[in-house]
């Protein structure tokens, strides 16, 4: 009797533990869903902010500056069509003004861009360009 070994006991899976194990698989993927579910908003969250920072001002700048651009349109075509000088000199008046305005929307976009850091996109391609870029043409590509 001394030589015999207890008889090991069997692994049995009740019907308790079927229902633990199915629950704690069933919350471990919906754990691991929730993590690829962040990181894809966190992926696209940073594609919109590189939208916003680099594309949208550009857009913005380029639809004032055709708005101005058809208002000088409208403008010189009044002077041209109209006879009476007081007009003239009113449309002189506004063409000026229009086109005054055209410099400062200018200067506001490239203060946009002299803030913006350079992204590292630009920068990947400025280092596989190697020679073929040089310092003037990168810093208006910015």
């Amino acid at each position: 009797m001394a030589g015999l070994v207890p008889a090991q006991k069997e692994f049995v899976m009740t019907i308790g533990r079927r229902i633990t194990s199915a629950c704690s698989v069933l919350v471990a993927l919906s754990a691991a869903i929730g993590g690829v579910a962040v990181l894809s908003i966190d992926r696209i969250s940073r594609q919109m902010a590189t939208v916003v920072d680099d594309t949208l001002p550009g857009t913005y700048a380029l639809g004032r500056i055709d708005s101005l651009q058809l208002d000088l349109r409208g403008s010189t075509l009044h002077h041209v069509a109209t006879p009476d000088p007081k007009v003239k000199a009113v449309k002189d008046s506004q063409s000026a003004d229009l086109a005054g305005q055209a410099p400062a929307i200018l200067q506001q976009y490239a203060g946009h861009r002299e803030r913006r850091p350079e992204s590292p996109a630009l920068s990947a391609y400025f280092r596989s360009a190697g020679c073929f870029t040089s310092e003037p043409v990168k810093k208006y590509a910015r």
